[in-house]
């Protein structure tokens, strides 16, 4: 299927970074869909944490941000409040929470 695909590009991906000497970090964030729909321990988290395990400098995981956000709003409100409307890329707001999740995680490695 596609996440084999992916896992595969990502391996080659990897090969030609540790070939190079190349440091490889991999993030995750949720689509509006995923908000709505998936848990914040989806596949794609579980997937990509997993292809990182000994091969990624950092696990950039912007989920735990965005579901926490549900808990005190509404899953409307976490997709209105940081998404374009009708789209999946970040607003504003949605990139400012991305940075966030980037910057705590390179801080503390």
């Amino acid at each position: 299927g596609s996440i084999n695909k992916s896992i595969e590009v990502m391996q080659k991906l990897y090969d030609l970074c540790k070939t190079n000497n190349i440091k490889l970090s991999i993030g995750v964030y949720p689509w509006p869909n995923q908000i709505l729909y998936d848990i914040e321990e989806s596949n794609q988290v579980k997937i990509w944490r997993n292809f990182c395990t000994d091969k990624c400098t950092n696990f950039y995981n912007s989920f735990p941000t965005f579901f926490d956000l549900i808990k005190s709003t509404s899953k409307k409100e976490v997709i209105n409040n940081n998404f374009f409307h009708g789209d999946m890329h970040f607003n504003e707001s949605g990139n400012q929470l991305i940075a966030a999740d980037f910057l705590k995680t390179y801080k503390s490695n």
